[in-house]
């Protein structure tokens, strides 16, 4: 928000150029222009992540994953574990 002003203010008052407002604050000619329509920057919007591989069997994977504490965190270990699991489980 405060970066948005500062551009405004160097462009409209102080008579910098977009390029050049640009170069000052080491931002995209993009977000200048952006900064000179909008006084506030846009909402970020966060996209959801489906995941159609696990797909019913997600639940029971975390739930595998949190009952566990000896799991190593790295996600090879992890993988494998599922894997094995899954054959011994679901099939």
């Amino acid at each position: 928000m405060e970066l948005y002003e500062n551009i405004r203010v160097a462009v409209n008052k102080e008579g910098f150029s977009i390029r050049g407002a640009a170069n000052k604050f080491k931002v995209h000619r993009r977000v200048v222009r952006r900064a000179l329509m909008n006084a506030t920057p846009p909402e970020r919007s966060r996209i959801s992540v489906t995941r159609p591989k696990l797909g019913q069997y997600e639940l029971i994977v975390r739930k595998w994953l949190e009952d566990d504490p000896s799991l190593p965190r790295k996600l090879s270990p992890n993988l494998i574990f599922i894997s094995k699991r899954a054959k011994m489980e679901l099939t």
